[in-house]
């Protein structure tokens, strides 16, 4: 790998970052995003530790999520890309961001088609904010 690993790793001890090189709790993975190395074991290594702590979304209450990016399109009026952290984002729920709010008119996945409802973990964008 190109980057030199002893500085963040020294960093770690001060951070509460935890991991099992010094006998903590914790994971880490060195990972090269660019070139594509060891993707496959973060995620592995994402899915052991929510497997393990029983980290689980209640997709049967009100959305609650984390605004990635919002802006104003041209044709579309107020959009936003909204990750859903936990609950289910429904077309027609009033969303709030801040001050603002408004109602979700509709909801696009990664992909941009139409869906009518966006789980935990789902990546939208959705029109109608104000």
């Amino acid at each position: 790998m190109g980057g030199h690993l002893a500085k963040p790793m020294g960093l770690c001890e001060y951070s509460p970052i935890l991991h099992i090189s010094n006998g903590i709790d914790g994971n880490i993975s060195v990972i090269s995003a660019l070139k594509g190395q060891n993707i496959e074991e973060l995620l592995e290594n994402v899915m052991l530790i929510a497997e393990f702590q029983e980290l689980r979304a209640n997709p049967h209450r009100n959305a609650k999520g984390t605004v990635i990016e919002a802006g104003l399109h041209k044709s579309k009026g107020p959009v936003a890309t909204f990750i859903v952290q936990n609950g289910t984002l429904r077309r027609g729920d009033v969303v709030q961001c801040g001050e603002s709010f408004g109602k979700v008119r509709a909801l696009f996945d990664d992909i941009g088609n139409r869906v009518d409802e966006a789980g935990p973990s789902m990546a939208v964008q959705y029109q109608g904010g104000a």
